[in-house]
């Protein structure tokens, strides 16, 4: 009963969320947004844009599969005209890859790259994407997700460890001690799954020295570092793959894939709940400065999760489409909740 409860309910959400993105956008109470978030403008994810034919990069790194990059690019190429996203062709040719592409900033010479890949679990900062398997088929592509799953077990220790560190309150450390367990259950079962579709699957590096949380003597990051972090990997990056990870639970092919989707969000939208609570700990103890800092890490996170939504995904998982997906992400991203009271966590 409790297992056709949840699924019942879990469908019950969905189609609250679905109907937000397709007819109107709407706030996502039914989930969860942090305080500050302002969001991107629906006219900014989508889109092409005009430059000048002079337009090239000066130089392009040595990037790795599903890492976002960025390139310095000459004058000619007028940033500031036109939408967010370039078009295609300038794209393969200042980028070096078939990827797409945006204006990194008002007033900057530089253009943010990005290949199409699903949205992956909460990473730790300095974790390198390019030792996750790349996502070719079902099984490497579920290898890939139990790659990151294992990277989230540390990534909430190290969370925990640097919150306890600044006196956070213990209702967030249990937070993230509960959330490793959840990831510590999550990698088990991704490492099954993927396997049983043909997936060979290695565990993420541990973190650096300075993040361990195995190691006591290890420095903590500052506030505004761990804020940023925050921001990013969960009030964006893990909050929006809730709302995906519901989608798949119900158009993943197989009855085993939609259980799978369905327990990591069920899971992933407390961790939503957390990373909220988390922020507004955080802010709260952030000067204006920092705390715009914070927010414009947030904001270029969603236009960079625009940018990887710009293609069709894998078949076999029940991701969505590349519409369906904007649609979404437009719904999320319109969300304007009210600020949340900072010291009420606190108290």
């Amino acid at each position: 009963m409790t297992r056709l409860a949840h699924a019942a309910s879990l469908r019950r959400r969905f189609q609250k969320i679905l109907a937000g993105a397709v007819l109107a956008p709407i706030p996502l109470a039914i989930l969860v947004a942090c305080s500050a978030g302002s969001g991107v403008a629906a006219t900014e994810l989508g889109g092409g844009g005009e430059a000048g034919n002079a337009c090239r990069a000066l130089s392009i790194p040595d990037a790795g599969a599903c890492e976002q990059y960025q390139v310095s690019v000459t004058e000619a190429c007028e940033l500031d005209a036109g939408n967010l996203y370039l078009p295609g062709e300038l794209c393969r040719e200042v980028c070096g890859r078939d990827v797409t592409c945006m204006k990194y900033g008002i007033g900057e010479n530089r253009v943010s790259c990005g290949s199409p890949c699903p949205v992956d679990g909460r990473r730790y900062d300095l974790l390198d994407d390019r030792d996750a398997p790349e996502a070719s088929d079902v099984g490497s592509a579920l290898a890939r997700m139990a790659f990151y799953e294992s990277a989230s077990v540390d990534a909430f220790a190290c969370l925990a460890r640097e919150l306890a560190a600044h006196g956070a309150p213990p209702t967030l450390l249990r937070g993230c001690r509960r959330a490793r367990l959840d990831e510590v259950r999550h990698a088990r079962m991704a490492r099954t799954i993927a396997e049983r579709h043909g997936g060979v699957v290695d565990v993420a590096p541990p973190p650096p020295p300075s993040l361990s949380w195995r190691s006591s003597r290890s420095g903590s990051r500052s506030l505004e570092a761990i804020a940023i972090e925050n921001a990013v990997e969960g009030c964006v990056r893990e909050t929006f793959g809730v709302l995906v990870g519901m989608w798949q639970a119900e158009h993943a092919p197989t009855k085993q894939l939609r259980a799978f989707f369905a327990v990591l969000a069920r899971d992933e939208s407390r961790h939503a709940a957390l990373a909220a609570r988390i922020d507004a700990w955080l802010l709260s103890r952030l000067d204006r400065e920092a705390c715009a800092r914070v927010e414009l890490a947030r904001e270029r996170a969603l236009a960079s999760l625009g940018l990887s939504l710009s293609h069709d995904p894998l078949p076999g998982l029940g991701l969505p489409s590349a519409a369906h997906a904007h649609a979404l992400l437009h719904a999320f991203a319109s969300t304007s909740p009210a600020p949340a009271p900072l010291r009420s966590v606190a108290a």
